[in-house]
């Protein structure tokens, strides 16, 4: 995937690049299949390491899908 900082340092070409490829998404309703696979990890907080209750579920996913989905969520609210 594109790491996150990359994304906020594109130039303004690839910005405009990128809305169009979201657009094509949008309209064609091909959502990636690779975007729709979400890693989730466990990071431990703190207290004793066997209580599942002191872990909290982090959610790693695309830079791009993430975007798109944040994207896609104003579009619709």
């Amino acid at each position: 995937g594109v790491p996150p900082g990359l994304l906020k340092a594109l130039p303004k070409n690839w910005i405009v690049f990128l809305a169009t490829f979201f657009s094509m998404i949008m309209y064609s309703a091909c959502y990636p299949t690779t975007w729709s696979f979400t890693k989730l990890i466990t990071i431990f907080k703190k207290g004793a390491k066997l209580s599942w209750d002191n872990y909290r579920g982090i959610a790693l996913m695309d830079s791009l899908a993430k975007l798109y989905d944040i994207i896609l969520n104003r579009r619709l609210i």
